[in-house]
């Protein structure tokens, strides 16, 4: 799975980047161009006014994925448009047909049932304050879900810091996302609401103004 904003990854989870081949610390240097070469991004959402390209009503799309060794993999890529943060941005799940030609049968399917596999993706998205604490300032639906809140507002004001279930030294990794700006694919144990304990995979990116400072925190988690 990735998640597009703009046009450019903004996110690629652990699973598509072991099917490309790539390292953690190599997922924040990739672009469309080296793991899709041959699709155009705009190729897998509907067609806008006037515009003669597009997907037919959100259906899924034959690709060829290339990964780092240069090997080849035969993929089905299906999208969907997200808001995140107040911006358009585009869910895209890879799916490796190689070997599996059976699924072929999936771009037939409805857009309704595209919609209702993208509603179930444990894909949190949510956005801190840039303090220690990381207090919570907004996020999806997801994001409360998975930490055992009711609604998105139950979990605004929450201290990111807060939620790790272990003794992790969260001002250490404060520091080192403040001094690198990028916290990739960090494993921890989170303690929800209800008292349970899940294990997230999450990547934070430090947004900083024109001249430098700290304004917020945007985090992606999935377990």
């Amino acid at each position: 799975l990735m998640l597009l904003d703009g046009g450019e990854e903004l996110y690629l989870n652990r699973t598509l980047l072991t099917m490309c081949g790539y390292p953690d610390a190599e997922a924040q240097h990739l672009s469309w161009n080296a793991i899709l070469p041959d699709t155009d991004p705009a190729m897998l959402l509907p067609a806008g006014p006037g515009e003669e390209r597009g997907a037919e009503s959100g259906a899924p799309v034959e690709a060829t994925l290339r990964r780092k060794d240069g090997s080849v993999v035969d993929v089905l890529l299906s999208a969907s448009e997200v808001q995140v943060f107040g911006k358009t941005g585009t869910v895209v799940i890879v799916r490796d047909i190689g070997q599996h030609r059976e699924l072929a049968h999936e771009l037939t399917e409805s857009r309704e049932q595209f919609l209702a596999l993208t509603k179930q993706l444990p894909l949190a998205v949510f956005r801190t304050d840039p303090g220690r604490r990381m207090t919570i300032l907004e996020g999806n639906t997801a994001a409360a879900e998975i930490f055992g809140y009711a609604s998105t507002p139950d979990l605004l004001g929450v201290a990111f810091a807060d939620l790790f279930a272990e003794d992790v030294t969260v001002r250490s990794l404060h520091e080192e996302l403040h001094a690198t700006g990028l916290l990739s694919h960090r494993v921890a144990r989170f303690r929800r609401k209800d008292q349970g304990i899940v294990e997230l995979s999450f990547t934070v990116v430090l947004v900083r103004d024109s001249e430098g400072g700290p304004l917020y925190c945007d985090i992606i988690a999935e377990d």
